[in-house]
């Protein structure tokens, strides 16, 4: 039989990968709080580390964002459990994941801890169930926010950057979209948290130059108007729709043939040559958007009337 010092040797080191909620000092789970109690090094952003800042007296901390640091960092002393805390919940927008493969390739053993995710929490403040929600974030992503608003009747955002919030509002208003109903929420479990209720884009911009709301914010909006919430939606646009002048354009009929040939996926990159009135290139741009994704539409053409009603169109649709 094997020692027990034979038998420690054989353990694989391990990270706890800590969801610690919104911060709060409330928001720890009893696991998380096993976790970060048995671990002997401790890591994280600098924010998370002042929120675990009772479980860290005497032991090694690290403040670090990037998985790669962290291994360093971890590969230069001895040590059994290490924990990394995150903010929200593990699975949610969070970088748990990276972190996850990083540590993995090392030969080190994780663990998920989930913790409250901002989406559970508005909810929960708001009163509002979020099994239906459909969650984004923006938040150092390339994301077409206004697209989910437009497919579907109820969307939780996280923003990232400031004046996220303002922004939002006035891209809502230009895309025709100045009644859905906004609630905007940032400092969630801190003392000094805001929740903004029940606004239209207008109301909230109002808001905002009232008192501005940082980087961190999310919102939620529904949309009664959504796609999904349709019995009968529009397929796609009319011809009648389009802004026409005296150039060629491609009918209804054959735009709709033309687009189910070409099964548009969600990061799919197009190409309308001849573009004419841009009725296709619109088209094609609109499938990518009502797939939520961030695919590219190139229109191209010489005439002159034509470039102009293109642009035109684009900014219609």
């Amino acid at each position: 039989m094997k020692g027990k010092e034979a038998y420690m040797d054989d353990l694989r080191p391990i990270v706890y990968l800590v969801g610690i909620g919104m911060g709060g000092e409330d928001q720890l789970t009893g696991r998380a709080m096993d976790c970060l109690e048995a671990a002997q090094v401790v890591m994280g952003a600098e924010r998370m580390l002042d929120s675990v800042s009772a479980y860290t007296d005497k032991k090694r901390v690290f403040s670090a964002y990037k998985p790669s640091e962290m291994v360093q960092w971890l590969g230069s002393f001895r040590w059994d459990e290490a924990a990394l805390v995150l903010s929200g919940d593990t699975g949610f927008y969070s970088g748990a994941e990276a972190a996850a493969k990083a540590f993995l390739r090392e030969g080190w053993d994780v663990e998920f801890v989930p913790g409250v995710s901002s989406l559970s929490y508005f909810c929960a403040r708001l009163g509002k169930s979020w099994q239906n929600v459909h969650p984004v974030s923006s938040h150092g992503r390339d994301c077409d926010v206004v697209a989910y608003i437009r497919s579907f009747r109820s969307c939780f955002i996280l923003l990232g950057g400031a004046g996220s919030v303002p922004d939002l509002c006035r891209q809502l208003v230009s895309s025709g979209m100045s009644s859905v109903t906004l609630w905007a929420g940032e400092n969630f479990s801190y003392e000094d948290e805001r929740i903004a209720w029940e606004m239209t884009p207008a109301e909230l911009l109002m808001e905002d130059e009232r008192l501005p709301f940082g980087s961190l914010a999310c919102v939620l909006v529904e949309n009664t108007e959504a796609a999904e919430g349709q019995l009968y939606p529009q397929s796609g646009p009319r011809d009648e729709d389009f802004i026409r002048g005296q150039v060629p354009m491609t009918k209804k009929e054959v735009r709709r043939i033309s687009l189910d040939k070409l099964c548009i996926g969600s990061q799919a990159v197009c190409y309308d040559i001849g573009a004419g009135t841009g009725s296709v290139a619109v088209e094609m741009g609109m499938e990518i958007r009502r797939r939520g994704g961030s695919g590219q539409v190139y229109a191209i053409e010489r005439n002159r009337e034509a470039l102009q009603l293109i642009e035109s169109n684009c900014q219609k649709f």
